[in-house]
């Protein structure tokens, strides 16, 4: 038995009947393959001595058969996927040449065992044998005739990986933003009452000085009057006193009279503070009390929050994961949900260094500022700041989350 390597042009003896005359059988080896050979190149079941109407060359089986002394030899090539993979060879006594039924029927032996040995052979190889001969094999129908499919397959990985190893971006951390004002002033109710109106809400613009409430003062100015009266009336029993020479009455009715003062004053100044009025010029943030007039409010009841208008602050909530990327200092974009079509550039001022809860995971507070006129923003609006960092490849961006969720994994598992 004689089997061809892969790609080889010659065959080698692998195996003989009878191994303990293998040795006797050694000088003829170099006959037996190559009468293999002359079978596997003209693909046909060559004799010796040859029939009548043979049309092959059969020199390489006749001089096998003169060397064994003479013998009758036979040679059967065996293929696979149309490869010539080996032969057999057979022999016996020179008065008994093969006929057709036994070239038939060894033929069809050495068809179904040949392709059985090849695997089996193919099964024994070391491993990277295998593997070089795969790459081989691949490489070779990448580089041969045919297989368009596969070199497109190639070349389109190829021009992948040549495009994200080259193609970068700018890396920015995306944040979830609110808009706050830099300073909220709350307006309170100065003492407890009722509500006699309130023109101001939320979103409004107001001036400062401007009346954004006013708590009912009537009670106050009948409290106001009465005061009037007991002032006039204590005055006049001083006046008395100090014509009847009673000195000791007349400065108890004195006392009486800057009690009266004293009240007056206290109540003229919570009919002024019954008036509310913005501190400066800004924006309502919130309150609406328009539907609350004639209602009780309670003393320290904060009606209103105004903040100064186009003084605003940026506060963000950055990821946990993207947290370290940003600093002090580093500028980005704003887009809110209500001006989809316009952004405003922004300056991050301070990182607090405290985790907060929240859905999908932990966030850092982040307060940035505008680094523009704030033009139509209003405390309260919400939208998305990107923070620029630097300029990185594509791929390692649109895999950052990807590669940091591996690494923290890795490290819980094998530390």
């Amino acid at each position: 038995l004689g089997l061809r390597s892969g790609g080889g042009r010659r065959t080698r003896l692998i195996a003989v009947s009878h191994a303990a005359e293998a040795e006797a059988r050694f000088a003829v080896g170099r006959l037996t393959e190559a009468a293999m050979d002359e079978a596997l190149d003209q693909r046909a079941a060559l004799r010796a001595p040859a029939p009548p109407d043979e049309v092959n060359g059969t020199r390489a089986q006749e001089a096998l058969a003169a060397a064994l002394g003479p013998a009758a030899v036979l040679t059967l090539p065996f293929r696979v996927h149309d490869l010539p993979l080996g032969a057999a060879t057979f022999e016996r006594a020179a008065a008994r040449p093969f006929s057709p039924e036994e070239v038939a029927h060894l033929d069809f032996v050495v068809a179904l065992a040949g392709p059985l040995i090849h695997q089996r052979r193919e099964a024994d190889r070391p491993v990277a044998v295998l593997a070089w001969r795969a790459a081989g094999a691949h490489a070779a129908r990448l580089f041969g005739p045919g297989h368009a499919g596969r070199k497109l397959a190639v070349a389109g990985a190829a021009a992948l990986v040549a495009t994200f190893s080259l193609w970068q971006g700018d890396y920015r951390v995306t944040a979830d933003a609110v808009m706050r004002g830099e300073v909220e002033r709350s307006v309170s109710a100065p003492f407890d009452g009722f509500l006699r109106e309130a023109p101001a809400r939320a979103g409004d613009l107001v001036a400062e000085g401007e009346l954004i409430a006013a708590l009912d003062d009537r009670d106050l100015a009948l409290e106001r009057l009465e005061r009037l009266g007991e002032k006039r009336r204590a005055e006049l029993e001083y006046g008395r006193a100090i014509g009847e020479g009673a000195p000791a009455e007349a400065e108890i009715f004195r006392n009486r009279v800057a009690q009266a003062e004293a009240q007056i004053a206290l109540a003229d100044a919570q009919i002024a503070r019954a008036r509310l009025v913005s501190p400066f010029d800004g924006v309502v943030v919130s309150g609406d009390q328009s539907q609350n007039i004639g209602g009780a409010v309670r003393r320290g009841d904060v009606l209103f929050e105004i903040a100064p208008r186009g003084r605003y602050r940026v506060d963000l909530s950055v990821p946990e994961r993207a947290i370290g990327d940003v600093a002090v200092g580093r500028r980005g974009a704003l887009v809110t949900t209500s001006l989809p079509d316009r952004s405003f550039a922004v300056v991050v001022e301070r990182i607090t260094p405290v985790a907060e809860a929240a859905e999908g995971g932990a966030v850092f507070r982040v307060e940035a500022r505008l680094d523009e006129d704030a033009g139509p923003l209003r405390p309260g609006m919400r939208g998305v700041v990107k923070i620029d960092v630097d300029r990185r490849l594509m791929i390692e961006i649109w895999t950052r989350a990807l590669v940091d969720w591996v690494r923290l994994t890795l490290w819980s598992w094998f530390g």
